[in-house]
Order: C-alpha cells, then sequence, then structure tokens
C-alpha cells in the first residue's frame, strides 16, 4: 500500500483536503481518466481483435469525486503470488 494524492480542477471543492482509504490500483487511473473525465470509451478495440485481454482497470471517478465511499476495485494483484 502506499500515499497518493489528487489536485485540479476536476477534483470537486467537497473532497479537497479529504482522505480516501479505498483501494485503488495504477491499472485504474487510464479507465478513469479515459471514462470518467474525458467522457471516452476505455475499450481497446483493436486489442480485442487481436484476442488479447480487456483493460485492468475500473472507474475511481466516483469514489475520488466524492459520488460515492466505496471503492470498485475489490484486490490488487501484486505478483503471481500475492493477491490482496
Amino acid at each position: 500500500m502506499s500515499n497518493a494524492f489528487a489536485t485540479g480542477g476536476f477534483l470537486p471543492a467537497a473532497v479537497r483536503g479529504t482522505r480516501n482509504e479505498g483501494l485503488m490500483h495504477i491499472a485504474d487511473w487510464y479507465y478513469t481518466f479515459a471514462k470518467g473525465l474525458a467522457g471516452v470509451d476505455p475499450t481497446d478495440h483493436e486489442a480485442a481483435k487481436a484476442g488479447l485481454p480487456p483493460i485492468d482497470g475500473v472507474d475511481l471517478w466516483p469514489l475520488v469525486s466524492g459520488q460515492t465511499t466505496t471503492s470498485p476495485r475489490e484486490e490488487v494483484a501484486i505478483d503471481a503470488q500475492t493477491l490482496i
């Protein structure tokens, strides 16, 4: 586990300066920026056509923006032997 912070004009005033202990993973940020902030489909359709797995990320925007206090992420893979 580690600490992180978010800042900027998109962050609602109600959550600025607050603490959030929701489970997050670096893989979630691409999905969150694409879907939650930019409003675009984060799916890599070319990769899907090639038979590759889908993006391993979830939209954290509802958690980061204060719309919910529950993280959509339920687990984080650390390595082949460790799952949080």
